[in-house]
């Protein structure tokens, strides 16, 4: 009996650590093709299947609803039939995840970590507390000075127990986007800039250059923000390991929450697409967002993400930044009494600072005012102003003047209509 291949967990997103096994299309000692899928797995933003690049008797070392770390072992395939007993196989350095357990973790102030860490005092010990500060953690030891020598052993926490409430452990999902989400935001050391933008021409920019997505701005803002990057590459990088990570490529991500759940896909080097073609690529990934059809490479190795409110009636948001990236831009609902809408980035301070984000801000305001509808719509305006003029003239000095007076409104209605 030889090993014909060892399946791994793949690492098809850049930002995951773990997977989820939702089914085994096989029992333990089946035999399957060369190119059979054995197993389906769910990533954090995608489902998809692992096949077998042998034929030969698969061997799982796991079960459907396990959770994975990446490079862990899903089967081996032998070339004749072997034991069928599951069993628990990880890749060197590679540790099994345990089960999460759900509780609400207390916050401490930096001064009492300090002296926690100094004293050799277990977090746990504090489980019943919100919020723990120097102060608490003083009293702490007054109250248990004298006492065995044990007395920063934490003991067994026990949740407080409440009436007319209900308990629901966090879905492994919702844990997926907790790490996902938190990683941005690691530190603590994000930030948030704003800027409002003249909305006026903008739709009928839309209208003129548009061919998919003629009643919105936001495929044209992708567009611009995607090549202003190319001029600000510290917003297409992230931190890691007191090391700055700037990728070569840009590849804007584009939040989606419509009735799938919350899904970023990826628009791979939106900086060099035309805004024809960006809008094709980007109806195909709404197309398969719909019927639940995204691949891995529909959602992976964004990065920079932009999130869309725009048809949502807010007028301002505060994003938080995704895993493996530094910044993440807003764009807000158009206030038509201002007629402005406001763009918002929170970024990560520890690799930039407030100095470039605003003239990356201010670089955005000026190509997306700047664009050819801005001045499109001012000279319609002056001819609109002109023809005004012509009607009010000949409707005072050449009231019987119908014909030249008829071809002057028509003129001005379709300047109106353009």
């Amino acid at each position: 009996m030889s090993l014909l291949q060892t399946i791994l967990v793949p690492r098809e997103n850049v930002n995951d650590e773990f997977i989820i096994v939702n089914s085994l299309y096989f029992k333990n000692g089946d035999k399957i093709k060369k190119g059979d899928s054995i197993v389906s797995i769910e990533t954090s933003k995608a489902d998809f299947t692992v096949e077998s690049e042998f034929g030969g008797y698969v061997h799982y070392h796991c079960k459907e609803g396990d959770e994975l770390p990446i490079g862990n072992v899903i089967a081996d395939v032998f070339d004749s039939e072997h034991d069928t007993k599951i069993e628990t196989k990880t890749t060197p350095g590679k540790q099994a995840i345990t089960p999460v357990v759900v509780r609400i973790e207390p916050e401490f102030t930096k001064s009492a970590l300090e002296l926690m860490s100094e004293l050799k005092i277990e977090k746990a010990i504090f489980g019943n507390k919100n919020f723990v500060t120097k102060n608490d953690v003083l009293a702490f030891v007054a109250d248990r000075s004298g006492k065995d020598q044990a007395m920063f052993i934490a003991e067994p926490f026990t949740p407080e127990v409440k009436q007319n409430v209900s308990v629901e452990k966090v879905s492994s999902f919702k844990r997926r986007e907790i790490s996902y989400l938190g990683a941005g935001q690691n530190d603590g050391l994000t930030c948030n800039f704003s800027i409002n933008i003249d909305n006026r021409g903008l739709l009928d920019y839309a209208r003129k250059h548009h061919t998919i997505f003629r009643l919105t701005i936001v495929p044209t803002i992708l567009l611009e923000i995607s090549k202003l990057l190319e001029k600000f590459p510290i917003l297409n990088s992230y931190y890691a390991n007191n090391e700055i990570v700037t990728y070569h490529e840009v590849n804007v991500g584009y939040a989606l929450d419509i009735d799938q759940g919350l899904k970023v896909v990826t628009l791979h080097n939106s900086n060099k697409l035309s805004i024809k073609d960006l809008e094709t690529t980007l109806q195909s990934k709404i197309d398969r967002y719909s019927k639940k059809a995204l691949d891995v490479s529909d959602i992976s190795n964004s990065t920079i993400t932009i999130t869309d409110l725009s048809k949502s009636g807010i007028h301002y948001f505060q994003p938080l930044i995704n895993k493996n990236q530094c910044a993440i831009i807003g764009i807000s609902s158009v206030d038509f009494t201002t007629n402005m809408f406001n763009i918002s980035i929170t970024f990560d301070h520890r690799v930039t600072e407030g100095r470039v984000v605003a003239a990356f801000l201010s670089s955005l305001k000026k190509s997306i005012e700047k664009l050819p509808a801005g001045s499109y719509r001012e000279t319609n305006r002056q001819k609109i102003q002109k023809l005004n003029e012509k009607v009010n003239f000949h409707a005072m000095k050449s009231p019987d003047d119908s014909n030249n007076l008829t071809l002057i409104v028509k003129e001005l209605i379709e300047t109106l209509l353009r």
